[in-house]
């Protein structure tokens, strides 16, 4: 295992946490595609994890974490969602996993330098938190398997990496989705290191629910 857990919540509070997110989520009018999704992340994280000798329970529990914040805000702009998760984890005690809510936003820790995404925040404290935060932590092997089960998990099936940048040439501008290739081809970077380390491709692991 990577590192040492200090507090980790029990399966029965992050249930209680989810159905509360649900009620609001509810209540706001707000799409509940994020419980599922985190879901599969979660799924996905614990089936990885068994092949990498790192902690099962531990990686099912951040995948189910990870987007905790959009019961408070949608998905866009992406930065409010984790930082309201993180703030969220913290404020009931847990730092140990409360950074997964903003390390899985920051694949490429170059994007601390764009100001534009920081912009939805209106706080230049909580802006150079985030920043300072991001930079002065090592990112281990549970950052960067919530980032690539996140990559690769929609609502209710896993995509491969490839069908969703050809999703993304469908919806968007192509100078929208030239802006992403930075982090595609870092997902692909984790996936042959995952991969590698595995033994096994992802495609191993859930055949029946790629797309």
């Amino acid at each position: 295992m990577n590192k040492i857990i200090k507090k980790i919540p029990s399966l029965d509070l992050i249930d209680e946490w989810l159905n509360d997110g649900v009620k609001l989520s509810l209540k706001e009018g707000r799409d509940l595609y994020w419980v599922s999704h985190s879901v599969l992340v979660a799924k996905l994280s614990k089936k990885i994890a068994k092949y990498m000798n790192l902690d099962e329970d531990f990686a099912y529990k951040i995948g189910l974490l990870h987007d905790i914040g959009k019961q408070f805000h949608p998905s866009q702009p992406r930065l409010l969602h984790a930082w309201y998760g993180y703030k969220f984890l913290i404020e009931k005690g847990y730092p140990d996993v409360a950074r997964y809510c903003l390390t899985h936003a920051f694949t490429l820790k170059e994007d601390l330098k764009k100001d534009k995404d920081f912009e939805c925040l209106n706080d230049d404290n909580a802006t150079q938190y985030i920043r300072d935060y991001i930079s002065n932590i090592e990112y281990d092997s549970y950052d960067e398997l919530v980032q690539l089960s996140d990559a690769v998990s929609a609502t209710y099936q896993y995509f491969s990496l490839q069908s969703k940048i050809e999703e993304k040439k469908q919806k968007y501008s192509m100078e929208l989705v030239n802006s992403l290739m930075p982090v595609f081809e870092k997902y692909e970077i984790l996936k042959q290191s995952f991969e590698t380390r595995m033994g096994k491709s992802l495609n191993y692991i859930y055949p029946q629910n790629w797309r």
